[in-house]
Order: structure tokens, then C-alpha cells, then sequence
């Protein structure tokens, strides 16, 4: 059976230049403390009070999103990180030929 979803709000928010995306660091502290994901409903919420399954399925986009925010930031520091140490090896060949020659 197909269920249709008319809600008019979508997560496509969390790509707005003001969202304020939460940090990995703050992301993992909120699930130490609270054994689920910030702004989803505890499985005890659910148990006790139910959802419905329009916001269930915008909060689950929404942390998709926010999932594929944080790789994209992880691509570029890695890209960076990657860079960084092409230039310290060459630094470190060239450090150990002189060395060498000495």
C-alpha cells in the first residue's frame, strides 16, 4: 500500500547558507548523553506517544543532509590533509638526500 506524504515542509533548509549544521563533536556528546540523534524522537517518545510519519521521514532527509554537509567538510580536510603531506615527503626526500650526500 502506497502512503503519500503532503507535508509542505521539507528538509532542503539544511542547505541554507544561515542552517547551523551541528558539529560532529557536539553530535556525538548529545548521543553519549541521550542514546539517540539531537532532534529525533527517543525510542521510548515513540513507544509512549507514537509519530507521524511525515515528520518521521523529513527528519530522517533532514540528518541525511546533514550527514552528506559533514562528508563533503571531511572530503575537502582530507584533500587538504592529502596535499600537506604530498609536500612533507617531498621535504623529507629532499632532507634525506642531502643528508646522505653529506
Amino acid at each position: 500500500k502506497m502512503i503519500t506524504v503532503t507535508d509542505t515542509v521539507w528538509a532542503d533548509y539544511v542547505f541554507a547558507d544561515d542552517y547551523d549544521l551541528m558539529s560532529l563533536e557536539a553530535t556525538e556528546q548529545f548521543i553519549k548523553s541521550n542514546k539517540h540523534l539531537p532532534e529525533m524522537p527517543s525510542q521510548a517518545q515513540i513507544s509512549k506517544e507514537g509519530r507521524n510519519l511525515g515528520d518521521i521521514q523529513v527528519k530522517l532527509l533532514q540528518k541525511i543532509e546533514e550527514l552528506t554537509l559533514h562528508m563533503i567538510e571531511m572530503k575537502k580536510d582530507n584533500a587538504e590533509i592529502r596535499k600537506e603531506n604530498s609536500a612533507l615527503k617531498a621535504r623529507l626526500e629532499k632532507l634525506e638526500t642531502r643528508n646522505g650526500e653529506n
